[in-house]
Order: structure tokens, then sequence, then C-alpha cells
């Protein structure tokens, strides 16, 4: 068991349905790329899109991370306070 399958495995065990996507995105692209005779250029070119997909994957988790935080003030809002029936 190649170290990416195994890191595939444990991220989708702990980890979320995204993070899960991408690196199942980026296993594949790897083996694609793992034949024999594959140049440098063909990393560098691998190693940029898994830059590129970091940064996307943290722009996406700073994005659910303010939505969660609105969704938490806006039940916050609409949730009954005490009784003012009295």
């Amino acid at each position: 068991m190649t170290i990416a399958a195994l890191i595939l495995i444990i991220a989708a065990v702990l980890g979320s349905a995204g993070m899960t996507a991408v690196l199942a995105v980026l296993f594949m692209r790897t083996r694609q790329h793992s034949l024999p005779g594959g140049s440098p250029n063909d990393l560098r070119l691998l190693q940029n899109e898994v830059q590129r997909l970091g940064e996307e994957l943290d722009r996406t988790t700073a994005e659910l991370d303010s939505l969660q935080e609105r969704m938490d003030f806006t039940e916050r809002l609409l949730s009954p306070g005490p009784a003012d029936d009295q």
C-alpha cells in the first residue's frame, strides 16, 4: 500500500468530504504520472497542482468557517429567548 493510499484512507475516516475528494484527485493524478520515463517537468507540474489545490482547500475551509459563524449567529437571533409571557 502506498503512502498516498494510506493518507487517502485516513482522510476518509477522519477528514471532511472535501479533503477526501482533493486527496483522491491527487492520488489518481499521481498514479497517472508515476509511469516510467516521467520528466522533472511533470513533477513540477504536479507540485504546482498540489499547491494550487491546497490553496483552494484553504479558501474553501475559510469560507465554510465564515458560513458556520453566520449560521450560528442567525440561530441565536431566531431562537426564542426567555419567556416574555409574564
